[in-house]
């Protein structure tokens, strides 16, 4: 079982629906998501990312790069089992989705990416 964390923007589309479409698909897994805007989040009543949730994961899966570079920047990024070790992140880099419907498509090309990570 993994320990998996979505992050992008605000919390709102990307991270929450790749959340709710792999523990349907990947029950085996824990889940969680997060958000690295504090504005949007609070405005949105989203979870913004803390330092408990990147602790808590086993793999870090980021919608955009920028999403990665702000963490990297934020939060200590280091497994406590390990500290000499990083914990592993993936970027998915997707590419345009329409805000508020994440699309069928969408879903299935990060599937196709997360899938030996999910599956190993």
């Amino acid at each position: 079982m993994k320990k998996i964390l979505f992050v992008c923007t605000s919390n709102a589309d990307r991270s929450p629906a790749l959340e709710k479409y792999f523990r349907e698909f990947y029950p085996e897994h824990k889940y969680k998501s997060a958000g690295i805007n504090n504005f949007h989040c609070a405005r949105k009543g989203n979870h913004y990312i803390e330092q408990a949730d990147i602790d808590w994961a086993d793999v870090l899966i980021f919608c955009e790069q920028i999403h990665q570079e702000i963490v990297f920047r934020n939060f200590s990024f280091y497994d406590e089992a390990n500290p000499t070790k990083k914990k592993s992140g993936l970027i998915l880099g997707l590419g345009e989705y329409e805000k508020g419907n994440i699309n069928d498509n969408y879903l299935l090309k990060a599937k196709d990416k997360l899938k030996t990570i999910l599956e190993s």
